[in-house]
């Protein structure tokens, strides 16, 4: 299935539980500002129309901002600010690029209840496509190294008997990252991991 069409969600089921994810334990923090957000204004009233946000990627690989979303200090805790039943996002397709910063508007609208004093928090997630290439031979597979990625996130396929692949994904950041791996094919193999990063202050 080539990736430049679309796949069902069962064949993303199929090829995924093909997929094995070994955690690797203790990687270190070095890029703790990949990707960060700010508010415009440090305060704002609870008769605010809309809050800008600044999300900045200082040093994370090209990212699409998805949604964002907001939560309340409720009780000691982080708690969900739900949105107003049935609120959907459409896709806007801005490219976030390594040290551009994008704006992003939160209307107070989009939410079931209007703002009161308090603490809240915003959230938002990005989605990175970040690819490498391996080279198929009839007795193995290698990396292709100046496809490798490093940085925030190390992306690189490692040496292995040609019955599998092994790709090596390390986060670097303190973000939470989930990867999942969406084949495609060609003269050479192409594989894509999607980082959902979430981060919010």
């Amino acid at each position: 299935q080539d990736i430049d069409f679309p796949l069902s969600q069962s064949e993303i089921e199929k090829y995924e539980s093909r997929v094995r994810i070994q955690r690797l334990p203790d990687v270190n923090i070095t890029h703790a500002d990949a990707y960060r957000i700010k508010t415009q204004q440090p305060v704002y009233s609870p008769q605010t129309k809309r809050i800008v946000v600044d999300v900045i990627n200082v040093n994370g690989p090209t990212a699409e901002l998805a949604y964002h979303h907001l939560k309340q200090w409720k009780n000691g805790q982080w708690v969900s600010f739900p949105f107003i039943d049935n609120f959907g996002f459409a896709g806007v397709g801005r490219n976030l690029s390594k040290g551009d910063t994008l704006p992003e508007y939160i209307h107070v609208s989009e939410f079931k209840y209007p703002l009161k004093p308090n603490k809240y928090q915003v959230n938002f997630y990005v989605l990175a496509n970040i690819y490498t290439y391996c080279e198929l031979t009839n007795g193995n597979i290698m990396p292709v190294k100046e496809t490798e990625m490093d940085g925030a996130f190390i992306f690189k396929v490692l040496p292995s008997a040609n019955d599998s692949i092994r790709i090596l994904f390390e986060n670097h950041s303190n973000l939470d990252v989930q990867p999942v791996f969406l084949p495609s094919v060609g003269t050479d193999e192409l594989y894509m991991a999607h980082p959902f990063a979430r981060s919010g202050w």
